[in-house]
């Protein structure tokens, strides 16, 4: 019994947080950031003619948890962004298209991932650096709160990522990560009765992809804190979803509404304190 005890105590020793450059053990980081976010939607029947767009600066808190051990890696993450900006769009009841209508823009959005992965060159025996084949599952919801059309869109994806870090030295690394996101389902519901609609626009969206990569650095300090710094890139596709049963009480001419194609491009500059 008492040998029993002193191997689970022996295990999670090894498991703690050591203060390593690399990812290690136990480990749990908290980090800001802030960058661009861009939303746009088109006419796919149109030869992808332009409906709307939305340029914003964003502020981001995310947070990571995870653990490393015989190579194998468990983590979870978790992001928070507000976005404010500038809303361009055509007329909703205008039929050409032609008239642009413009708003201040304000939404949130969150990202959450659970991953599992394998470290090649662990299993190589590689220490100075680290490269994770991994995969899992991803949320992406989006919020829309300051427009008549309140508005919710939620990408469920599996993720394939390579993400690695090479030690310089004893103080520096070099991180990446590279991530296509293989899209599960979408699903998007606007509230339509405060903008003229019959109803709610409740619809799936199957058709779309995402792609994600980082580039950065962590350093080690004298006082043995680990802080890192990362340029994160993202894009989003996602096709048309089917029409609803949903007609504008206002206009005659627009029937069959539908959440069209859209694409996101967000660009994030984050700061994370390991601890």
């Amino acid at each position: 019994m008492k040998k029993a005890l002193f191997l689970i105590i022996l295990f999670f020793a090894n498991v703690i947080e050591s203060k390593s450059l690399l990812k290690s053990g136990f480990y749990k980081s908290i980090g800001v950031g802030s960058g661009y976010y861009n939303y746009n939607e088109f006419k796919s029947w149109q030869n992808d003619a332009f409906i709307m767009r939305i340029d914003s600066i964003l502020f981001n808190v995310n947070g990571e948890l995870g653990l490393i051990t015989h190579n194998v890696k468990i983590e979870s993450s978790l992001d928070a962004n507000v976005a404010l900006g500038l809303y361009t769009g055509g007329n909703f009841y205008e039929s050409d298209n032609k008239t642009r209508v413009y708003s201040i823009f304000f939404n949130s959005y969150y990202h959450f991932n659970l991953t599992l992965g394998f470290d090649i060159l662990g299993a190589f025996g590689v220490q100075n650096a680290s490269l994770f084949l991994q995969s899992g599952f991803s949320y992406f919801l989006s919020r829309t709160d300051s427009t008549p059309l309140e508005r919710l869109q939620g990408y469920l994806s599996i993720p394939f990522s390579l993400e690695s870090q090479v030690k310089i030295n004893d103080k520096w690394s070099i991180d990446s990560m590279f991530s296509y996101n293989l899209f599960l389902l979408g699903h998007h519901l606007s509230y339509g009765n405060a903008y003229g609609l019959s109803g709610d626009l409740n619809v799936l969206q199957r058709q779309g992809y995402g792609l994600k990569a980082y580039l950065g650095y962590t350093h080690k300090n004298k006082a043995d804190s680990i802080n890192s710094l990362r340029l994160v890139y993202e894009f989003w596709s996602i096709g048309d979803s089917p029409a609803a049963r949903v007609n504008s009480v206002i206009s005659p001419t627009t029937n069959g509404i539908y959440e069209p194609k859209n694409t996101s491009h967000i660009v994030t500059i984050q700061y994370i304190f390991g601890f």
